[in-house]
């Protein structure tokens, strides 16, 4: 997730491709393995030049379409906004693929959104199958799909005990997911574009994805929603990551999920319920030995933070734990960009004898000192006196993101595996 150089950039892995039955064709990768310590500080230096300001959201006011939502899996974040713009997109063929989607939407007490989007959906989609997975709601949601699914069999209401949307999601593929191809998650909270579907199945199909994720794009309301939401577009905060920047489509290793091949998601074993964060990306690892993940710049999710500084530590702090697990699982090693911020907590316990040995300071004053520079140079940038801040915030996540990966790595034991 997020952090100082911490989520991953697209890369190859170099791993075999295993061949799934649609489409036949499984194109090889290509990348350059060696790693030049010079070249990356080069290039983060000059990204932290160019981009530390801000990361430019290109054309967001522009896109045709606008939606807005609250992550039920983030009651504390705001809003989530969706843009799609389907302009150049070949969507020969994709119209009638939909009717091969299952569409899964987690939903707790989500009455006064239902109506609209079931509507929507099933109208967009003819022939496919929408999944309410209900996790016990309250407000009148189950009678809304049940009587909605009295007149159209295609709308079903099921029971998801576990409440929790991975759960609600894992369960649908495994009642409804025979006979569709592909899976479209979907929050019960959000409006949609039109053609919404359409436009991910388009891209998977033209790409040759096991999976198709969408950009995200951080912004805020209150003063402190706007500091962290500077530090989360900057590379301070994501090191350039091509999902949480705004650059064009590419092949990657992570991204907001959106749409996956049924075939996959069920060849990788589904989502991991041992974990309660970066599940997300721990099944994108397995996904990505089965195929390519691609990251369809068309449609941008925005996303609002933490409102508080307590609840941003505590997201990344799990962040950081979550991150450990999966390394932990797969018995795999942290990129540098994840090594970086992981200093930030030894520098402080090295800092705890400074009153006897005063240089050993410096290393934790020299990395505060940067943070609030860099916060500065935002805030001049975006004129904001908020972002000027986004410092301070970006000190949080590093610290919360670095001590829950150490404490997890030293005293934690690894989630239990996925079988498949």
């Amino acid at each position: 997730m997020a952090g100082f150089f911490l989520i991953e950039n697209a890369r190859c892995r170099g791993q075999k491709m295993i061949r799934l039955s649609e489409p036949k064709a499984v194109h090889s990768r290509h990348c350059f393995h060696g790693f030049s310590m010079h070249r990356w500080l080069v290039n983060v230096f000059t990204g932290l030049m160019r981009t530390l300001p801000t990361v430019h959201h290109q054309g967001l006011h522009q896109l045709q379409f606008g939606v807005s939502c609250v992550p039920r899996t983030d009651i504390t974040s705001a809003n989530v906004t969706c843009g799609c713009s389907f302009g150049g997109v070949d969507g020969a063929g994709a119209f009638g693929m939909t009717g091969q989607a299952l569409i899964v939407i987690p939903c707790l007490n989500e009455a006064a959104h239902l109506p609209a989007l079931l509507q929507q959906f099933r109208t967009d989609n003819p022939g496919a199958l929408i999944v309410v997975a209900d996790g016990g709601s309250t407000d009148g949601s189950r009678q809304i799909v049940a009587q909605l699914g009295e007149v159209d069999a295609r709308i079903v209401l099921m029971d998801n005990p576990d409440r929790i949307q991975s759960a609600g999601i894992n369960r649908a593929i495994a009642q409804f997911g025979d006979g569709h191809m592909w899976l479209a998650r979907i929050d019960a909270h959000c409006a949609y574009p039109p053609g919404y579907v359409e436009q991910l199945v388009a891209a998977g199909v033209s790409r040759n994805a096991v999976s198709v994720v969408v950009p995200m794009f951080t912004t805020g309301k209150s003063c402190f929603q706007k500091a962290a939401a500077a530090a989360q577009n900057s590379v301070i905060g994501t090191g350039g990551s091509a999902h949480r920047s705004q650059g064009g489509g590419a092949y990657v290793d992570h991204g907001h999920h959106a749409l996956m091949r049924i075939d996959a998601f069920r060849g990788a074993g589904g989502y991991n319920l041992a974990m309660s964060h970066n599940e997300d990306a721990e099944l994108d690892h397995r996904l990505s030995q089965l195929g390519k993940i691609w990251l369809e710049p068309g449609c941008t999710i925005t996303y609002y933070p933490r409102a508080t500084p307590t609840a941003l530590w505590r997201q990344y702090r799990n962040y950081g734990k979550g991150r450990a697990q999966t390394l932990q699982l797969h018995k795999m090693r942290p990129k540098l960009r994840q090594m970086v911020p992981l200093l930030v907590p030894i520098a402080l316990f090295v800092a705890l004898a400074a009153p006897i040995f005063p240089l050993l300071a410096l290393p934790l004053l020299a990395w505060a000192l940067l943070s609030i520079i860099a916060g500065a140079l935002i805030g001049w940038r975006k004129r904001s006196r908020c972002a000027a801040l986004s410092g301070l915030a970006a000190m949080i996540m590093h610290m919360a993101w670095g001590l829950g990966f150490l404490g997890q790595t030293v005293v934690g034991q690894p989630p239990a595996p996925v079988t498949t």
